[in-house]
């Protein structure tokens, strides 16, 4: 009984403390300001035209409808956000905006549509990986790597932990595919069966 009950409790510590890290993972990246090539996503109640996605310059400034230019380098988004939702409830009436932060990431290897994406700050390695089609026929889930300022900073990964990943800006996702022998182990084993068979009913007659 007492080993039943420290196994249990074991198991809960660890979801505890799995669950923790991925907090914590996902206040850092809350907590990261926005780099060059990431982008405001900003909506207008009452004036659709101006909505768009606003990208920021290789100075850490983006150009606004209504606001102009705001250096947003430094800030955490969060806070970014709510500074400029201010700004626009002093320059509008009667209207509520919209402003979501975007991260830029490059996904490339075995997906099906790979390239430049910007994702908004509740998305998630599975979330970036299914933005690019998802993996081909071919992709190996359980071996996603992402590279981080040149460096490969996480690789291995079993698809079950994919959803759970946080993803920064100028992360690079990639999915490898898979090798040559367990693509082809069916048709491998298939021909080895034949051949034994062919072997076995030659020896018969």
């Amino acid at each position: 009984m007492l080993a039943a009950v420290l196994g249990l409790w074991s198991m809960t510590a660890g979801s505890v403390g799995a669950q923790e890290a991925e907090l914590d993972a996902a206040a850092q990246v809350a907590l990261q300001p926005l780099q060059p090539g990431d982008a405001l996503q900003v909506s207008f109640s009452m004036e659709p035209d101006l909505n768009g996605i606003y990208y920021v310059d290789e100075g850490g400034h983006v150009n606004l409808p209504i606001l102009g230019s705001r250096y947003v380098g430094e800030r955490p988004p969060a806070d970014l956000k709510q500074s400029l939702i201010v700004e626009y409830d002093g320059q509008l009436r009667n209207q509520t905006v919209q402003i979501t932060w975007m991260r830029r990431i490059r996904v490339f290897g075995a997906v099906n549509v790979p390239g430049l994406y910007h994702i908004d700050g509740t998305m998630t390695l599975a979330d970036a990986i299914a933005l690019a089609g998802g993996a081909t026929p071919i992709g190996k889930l359980d071996d996603v790597e992402i590279i981080r300022q040149g460096q490969v900073v996480l690789e291995g990964l079993p698809a079950s932990t994919l959803v759970g990943e946080q993803v920064y800006s100028g992360d690079q996702i990639m999915v490898p595919e898979r090798s040559w022998m367990s693509r082809y182990a069916g048709v491998i084993i298939g021909a080895t069966l034949s051949a034994i068979t062919l072997v076995l009913i030659a020896t018969i007659d």
